[in-house]
């Protein structure tokens, strides 16, 4: 790379690979192949404009968008990138395959095994929120029982029904030992499994905890829909702390927004 990147965008990247992209080698360990997958085209291309190299195309196969970089010297720059930038076992343990096959060809690399450690101070955790992240709301019925006085003055017991917004925060990843990692970061949340075999999920469900959650996309922003998706939620997030649902007409205006934030 021979121009001046932002390095917050490349540690941006670096997270958005861990999600969205891989190294792979090929034909007996002798060539590697760099690969992101996106639903969303803009960001390849902003991906390819920024390195300045690799190509992006529509797969029909994967009703998707790839983009794929294989010529060795732009495979070497993003071997060089990528060494001690990694946070991931898997992606580690690719880039390791791949220096092999490069040193394999005259290159001397040397590998760094070393993961790289996450904080809230750069921009890691929004590149592999671009890829991975999700923010929810949903509006589920609770039912709770409430002491009544009836018009003769006898005490009973009458159930109610209200509606109550749930607004969280989520990251799914193979790696557990990552979603763990992240926990730790945020410092709030919990990881659980899913119905998905060897899937774990990060949630953050509390109001007052994802406090966190928005100062970070703050200082460091999301890209393409998960821009929109954060700052729609962090709406509905501020209305709930103002009580806006308890007020007419509030919950109805909550239940719009929530319906188009991932639109």
């Amino acid at each position: 790379m021979h121009k001046y990147i932002d390095p917050n965008w490349l540690t941006w990247f670096i997270g958005f690979t861990e999600g969205d992209g891989g190294l792979h080698t090929f034909n007996n360990d002798k060539s590697c192949l760099f690969g992101l997958t996106q639903k969303e085209e803009d960001i390849l291309l902003e991906v390819q404009s920024t390195l300045g190299f690799g190509k992006v195309y529509f797969d029909t196969s994967s009703n998707a968008y790839r983009y794929r970089v294989s010529t060795k010297s732009d495979i070497l720059k993003l071997a060089i990138l990528f060494n001690g930038k990694f946070a991931t076992k898997n992606k580690i343990d690719q880039l390791k395959a791949c220096i092999n096959v490069l040193n394999a060809d005259s290159v001397k690399l040397t590998f760094n095994p070393n993961p790289f450690i996450p904080t809230l101070n750069d921009s890691w955790l929004s590149g592999f929120t671009t890829a991975e992240g999700s923010f929810i709301v949903g509006i589920v019925n609770q039912k709770s029982k409430k002491d009544v006085l009836d018009s003769e003055g006898n005490r009973g017991v009458k159930e109610v029904t209200y509606q109550l917004v749930r607004i969280r925060f989520v990251l799914e990843q193979k790696e557990e030992s990552i979603i763990l990692n992240i926990k730790n970061i945020f410092g709030v949340g919990n990881v659980q499994t899913t119905a998905d075999p060897g899937i774990f999920r990060y949630n953050v469900g509390s109001i007052k905890s994802n406090s966190v959650i928005v100062d970070y996309f703050l200082a460091y922003p999301l890209k393409g829909k998960k821009l929109s998706a954060f700052h729609k939620w962090k709406s509905i997030r501020e209305m709930l702390l103002e009580k806006k649902h308890l007020k007419a007409g509030g919950m109805e205006l909550i239940r719009e927004s929530a319906k188009s934030i991932n639109n």
